[in-house]
């Protein structure tokens, strides 16, 4: 048995940290004594898994209870130390160090007589950025098996073993590597309306369209009623697109019981509607000769999208959450669900909404004005509940969508304050209830955090309308402002614990060959476009797994909330969702996209105006 590798200097530092037991002095080397626990309070950052730097104050903080050690709820940031033991009563434990945020009164105490142990801290290359409290528990290794480390809240050892996974070590309850941790920031970037084929459809080796590229079986021809004829995959070399209509009817009809062959009928039909009800409309008349749904780009027209994915990790099947369009789609990415509450603030009222639960007011699908009340949880709540930091950013400009999800609309100015489709945030009970209005802010807000290193643990970024690819939106000012989003981040102190998850929120009426699975009657919808971009992300990896925009919340609380779900049997917050959208065995898991046993990768600066054929 190993004995706890760990180089610490406590005493050299100049913290004068005491634990309690055998006098209330933590022993710095030799003889015994009894731990309850030792605060360490003061900023942090973590340099590697197994150091940590903390400048500022320390002060020691322990119950009076002899022989117990004090484990603190709710903990944030797990650190695991080198291999090393603990002994009691002939049993062996596995040590591991706890960062918490600040304290949470729930306490449990296990009862343990511990050895002498040395913690080591290095005052040195401090970057300053959180306020953290430092704790230490201990779960036993008498088992050949690695054992995950016990869960938030956790009232005795854990029972379950999980053997140690081949590039990650210990792993949490799911499966999911306990390295995960090293994820200190994650960066939701959503940009808006495009299918997975019509960016990647001929990428090498994803799931592209048939027939081209190299991938098996015939190119797909797609009925014209119009023309009475059928339209074929074309290379579209526009920099400019129309897309269709696309709410759960359209994505339906597109889908076609899986034919995958209603894209340009919708498209035709919904055109014509359009311009016969919204004459005043300044696009109605950008009827195309054909219409452009079967058109696909590729690295001549995305070369920074594409390069992404050769240097990071490409999602070839990313469904969106629902079959629907922008306002169910960012409210799944929120909370897992769309509903519609009938009784203001009660989350058992509320009912499954696939395409209307419910538009702000201004929007233009809001015709009385009247205040839509999303009551159901939200992940926020969960990170609030847990003291994790987050933040939604929106940037100034038109929003990205129609309210209606119709193909036209006039444009409804954005920014933090005014509420909309894109950012339903504001209409959650539980923001408003715990007074988390103010995390909502402006992007300019996020590019002076990221350059100070102080990004929130969670980030979530929604665009302009100029910017957010969304028809008629130009496919290289979306690019550009993407690739200045990513260029900030990777310059930033915070890129090594860094994920961004890159992805299109619908699919706007674009074709794509690949039938959705039916998960329930909400979802999921279309493919759509995903990237993993990090420094422990795989290099030019495909990831083939079915994933959703349930496997960002998955992640996220695999991250920072130890793998609590928005379950309502066990969130503390009951609503009325018929299902756990992070928990169903479908689910692919976004931690397979990493290699945290890797050094992490240097920062890769593209052109925000790569050419464009």
């Amino acid at each position: 048995m190993k004995r706890l590798a760990l180089a610490v200097l406590l005493a050299a530092a100049g913290f004068g940290v005491t634990g309690c037991g055998n006098g209330g002095k933590l022993l710095i080397a030799g003889g015994r004594h009894a731990l309850s626990g030792i605060n360490l309070v003061g900023r942090a950052r973590f340099l590697s898994p197994t150091r940590l730097a903390i400048v500022t104050t320390a002060s020691s903080s322990c119950p009076a209870v002899p022989n117990k050690l004090v484990i603190q709820s709710r903990n944030t940031i797990r650190i695991y130390l080198t291999e090393g033991s603990w002994r009691s009563a002939g049993s062996s434990h596995r040590i591991v160090l706890v960062a918490q945020r600040p304290p949470l009164s729930k306490i449990c105490t296990v009862g343990l007589t511990a050895t002498p142990m040395i913690i080591a801290i290095n005052p040195k290359q401090i970057n300053v950025h959180h306020r953290l409290t430092i704790r230490l528990y201990y779960y036993d290794i008498s088992k050949p098996e690695t054992q995950s480390a016990p869960p938030l809240g956790a009232t005795k050892l854990p029972a379950a073993h999980h053997k140690a996974g081949a590039s990650s070590g210990t792993r949490l309850p799911d499966g999911t590597p306990a390295a995960i941790h090293k994820i200190r920031h994650v960066v939701i970037i959503m940009q808006e309306n495009r299918s997975f084929d019509s960016y990647f459809g001929t990428y090498p080796g994803a799931d592209g369209i048939t027939g081209l590229a190299g991938n098996p079986g015939r190119v797909p021809c797609i009925p014209d009623p119009r023309r009475r004829s059928c339209q074929r995959p074309y290379h579209d070399t526009s920099n400019l697109n129309d897309g269709g209509p696309h709410g759960h009817a359209e994505a339906m009809k597109d889908i076609d019981g899986g034919k995958m062959d209603g894209f340009i009928a919708e498209a035709e039909s919904g055109q014509a509607v359009y311009c016969k009800e919204h004459v005043d409309s300044p696009h109605c008349s950008r009827n195309p000769k054909r219409p452009d749904v079967m058109g696909y780009h590729n690295s001549h027209e995305i070369p920074n999208y594409w390069e992404y994915a050769r240097q990071f990790v490409l999602q070839d099947h990313m469904f969106e959450s629902d079959t629907s369009w922008s306002l169910p789609s960012h409210l799944y990415l929120v909370s897992g669900w769309s509903a519609k509450c009938a009784r203001q603030g009660d989350p058992m009222s509320c009912r499954a909404a696939v395409q209307n639960p419910g538009t702000p007011p201004g929007e233009p699908g809001n015709t009385t004005g009247k205040k839509p009340d999303y009551a159901w949880t939200d992940l926020t709540y969960l990170l609030h509940r847990h003291q994790i930091s987050w933040g939604y950013y929106v940037a100034k400009g038109d929003q990205p969508d129609c309210g209606d999800n119709a193909m036209f609309c006039a444009p409804v100015p954005q920014n933090a304050k005014t509420p909309g489709i894109w950012n339903p945030l504001p209409w959650f009970d539980t923001v408003q209830e715990d007074h988390q209005l103010s995390d909502i802010r402006p992007l300019t807000d996020f590019y002076k955090e990221a350059k100070k290193g102080t990004l929130p643990s969670v980030s979530w970024i929604t665009p302009a309308q100029a910017v957010s690819e969304h028809p008629p939106a130009l496919i290289t000012a979306g690019q550009a402002y993407v690739t200045g989003l990513i260029n900030t981040i990777m310059r930033s102190p915070n890129w090594d614990s860094t994920a961004i998850f890159l992805a299109w929120d619908d699919w706007s009426g674009f074709y794509d060959h690949v039938k959705p699975p039916a998960l329930d009657a909400q979802g999921y919808g279309l493919r759509v476009p995903a990237v993993v971009i990090s420094p422990y992300a795989k290099k030019g990896y495909i990831d083939h797994q079915i994933v959703s925009f349930d496997s960002y919340l998955k992640f996220i609380e695999d991250d920072f909330l130890h793998g609590q779900r928005l379950d309502p049997r066990a969130d503390g917050r009951p609503d009325s969702r018929p299902d756990v959208r992070e928990s169903v065995r479908i689910l692919g898991n976004l931690a397979d996209d990493f290699d945290f046993n890797q050094k992490p990768r240097r920062p890769l600066i593209l052109p925000l105006h790569p050419p464009f054929s």
